[in-house]
This record gives C-alpha cells, sequence and structure tokens, in this order.
C-alpha cells in the first residue's frame, strides 16, 4: 500500500513510498536512498521530486500518472487512482513565499479527487496536537478550507524531535471519501533522521499487503534480507490489526449514532441475531412429542364451578325506614357550585 511522508535527511527533505498493495516499514527503503546518496535521484521512471528537488514521491511497482514536478514545494502523481501530494516548505522559507505555495497547491488539488497531501510544512496547530499555532499553520488551514479534504493524523505523538525537543509538524489531509479507509500512525523505526517515518496506508489492501510481506518474509529466510522481510511483515501484520481495530469501532460508533434515532433499525436486529442465536431443529421422534405434550398439557379430572351451598339461615329484608336512617346521619356536604345536598324526606 501507500507509504506516505518518509523523512530521510537532516535538510529535512521529504520522501514518500508509493508502494502499492503494500505496507512494509522504511528500512529497506532507507537504505536504498543512502545507498544511492541522498542528493541523487533513485534510477528508474517511480522516483518523483519538486522542482527544488525538496519533496519526492517514489512508486516502486506502478508506473505513476498524471505526473507534475515543476512546481515549488511540492509534487505530485497519480497511483491506483489516487493523486497524492508530496510537500516540503523550508522553515526559511518567508510568510509570503509559503503562502504562495499553498495556493499553487490548492489550485492544483481542485478538482482533483480523491487526494492524499502529505508532508514536511513545518507548520505548528493545535488540529494536529501543537500547544499553540503559528501563522504558517493558520495560513494552511485558511487554504486547504477550499478542499474536500479532513485531517489524517491521529494521536499525540512527535514526527519531529531533535536536542530534547519535539513537535508535530509533519501532517497529511485526505479527502473525506477516504477518510474511513485510511490508517495513519508514526513509527517507531529508526530512520538516520530527526524525523520519524509516517505510516499511512488505505484501507482496501491492507490484508492483500499483508499476504505479500508474509510470502516475502518466507522466501528471505536463509538469505541476507531476512532482518528487512521480518520487519516488513511485522508491519504490514499490525497495521492490518489496526485497521481491523478501528473498523470495529467505528462500525460500533455507528450503530450506536443509528440507535438512537431508529431504536428498531440495525442495532436492534444485531442485538436480536445474537439473542436468538442458532436455529435448532425441531423435535420429529414421535416418543418424544408425546412426552413434551403430557408435560405441558397434564391430564385431570374435569372441573367445575359450583355455588356455595345455602347455610339455611333465613335472609332478613331491608326496609325503607332502615336506609332513610342511614341516610340522614351522613353530614351534608356542599358541592362545587356551593349547593347543599339535602335528602328527600
Amino acid at each position: 500500500m501507500e507509504n506516505m511522508n518518509q523523512k530521510m535527511d537532516n535538510a529535512k527533505r521529504t520522501t514518500e513510498d508509493m508502494e502499492p498493495s503494500s505496507s512494509s516499514t522504511m528500512d529497506s527503503f532507507q537504505r536504498e536512498l543512502l545507498h544511492n546518496s541522498l542528493w541523487r535521484s533513485i534510477p528508474g521512471n517511480g522516483w518523483l521530486t519538486s522542482s527544488c528537488k525538496g519533496a519526492a514521491l517514489w512508486s516502486t511497482e506502478t508506473t505513476p500518472q498524471d505526473i507534475r514536478t515543476s512546481s515549488e514545494g511540492f509534487v505530485r502523481a497519480k497511483i491506483n487512482g489516487v493523486t497524492f501530494y508530496s510537500c516540503y516548505a523550508p522553515p526559511r522559507w518567508e510568510i509570503s513565499r509559503y503562502q504562495r505555495m499553498l495556493r499553487s497547491l490548492v489550485a492544483d488539488a481542485r478538482g482533483r479527487s480523491p487526494v492524499v497531501i502529505g508532508g514536511d510544512f513545518n507548520v505548528w496547530s493545535p488540529e494536529w496536537g501543537s500547544r499553540a499555532p503559528n501563522e504558517r499553520g493558520t495560513s494552511l488551514l485558511e487554504h486547504f478550507a477550499a478542499l474536500d479534504v479532513v485531517l489524517a493524523n491521529r494521536g499525540q505523538k512527535l514526527t519531529y524531535s531533535k536536542a530534547g525537543r519535539g513537535s508535530i509538524i509533519d501532517i497529511t489531509f485526505v479527502s473525506s471519501a477516504l477518510i474511513r479507509r485510511c490508517n495513519w500512525e508514526v513509527s517507531d523505526a529508526f530512520t538516520f533522521s530527526d524525523h520519524q517515518a509516517i505510516h499511512f496506508t488505505l484501507g482496501g489492501q491492507l490484508r492483500t499487503a499483508c499476504l505479500r510481506a508474509r510470502r516475502r518474509f518466507q522466501r528471505a529466510r536463509g538469505s541476507e534480507n531476512l532482518t528487512t522481510r521480518t520487519e516488513e511483515f511485522k508491519a504490514a501484520k499490525r497495521a492490518l490489526k489496526l485497521a481491523i481495530k478501528a473498523s470495529k469501532r467505528e462500525c460500533f460508533q455507528k450503530i450506536c449514532d443509528e440507535a438512537e434515532v431508529d431504536p428498531w433499525g440495525t442495532a436492534y436486529k444485531v442485538v436480536m441475531k445474537r439473542l436468538k442465536g442458532q436455529e435448532h431443529l425441531r423435535p420429529t421422534c414421535p416418543t418424544l412429542l408425546r412426552k413434551i405434550v403430557e408435560a405441558l398439557f397434564p391430564k385431570h379430572p374435569p372441573k367445575r364451578d359450583t355455588i356455595p351451598a345455602d347455610d339455611g339461615e333465613p335472609f332478613t329484608p331491608v326496609t325503607e325506614e332502615e336506609i332513610r336512617n342511614y341516610a340522614k346521619r351522613i353530614k351534608a356536604r356542599k358541592t362545587q357550585d356551593q349547593t347543599e345536598c339535602r335528602i328527600p324526606s
């Protein structure tokens, strides 16, 4: 799958691995970059850099399409139907130069979908975990408001650290249609840089990526690449597990939200399905059926309701005089209309 936004040198150059259907760590990628020299392009059609050579994209298997490398601060390529932007804005840039790059980036990304925009923007904002915003961060959010993109960063883990200090200046934005499928995390892998590697994957192919990494690991037994392939397989397996957990949490939250609106909808159906369990077969044995019927409907002699017999005592009728006497003992009360209740004489 696509691995985005890998920091490879002290000059804060941003590189990104666009390997489709792969979710490997960046150790082997870093060694190959160092072997080929950080300041030279890697041979092949899949390696793309911006005009200032600060941002790069690398597609190791799929040939990139819709390429743009003439812009300052970013490079663009379409891979597997998704348009990727790798960006780098050095901290030495003045705000006017930085905003000019943002305007060019937004103008290029407008109308393209889906997109993934990632890179080292050297920006601060509480939106992605900074304590306070800076002018760059505010400007970036204002410019990106014109695009249908959302922040993909997750957690508060630092992406940059040096001399005991760190911050989150490496960010990724994706189209809203991709946010449910993406997995973004800061890697603990050693990068030969003051930036941490960012593992970015798009769901739907994570299982395929994991199986591919496992096959590479199995084939590498007894070879020099065993350590590298082992780390790649572990990373792919971890990414798949994280995606599965995230999907479960998301689906559960969606069901809970639906239950607030429609209590007899999906949530009710799921719960009832769990309670019912598997359907049991109906008994067909005549002997067993007879026992069930006898237990549920036991036989007993017929019973009839009877009127209690007269005990023989004479019945004394109540006279009209007795009723009048009892009525006179009732205290007179007034009704709501203050009319007095009187007993007829």
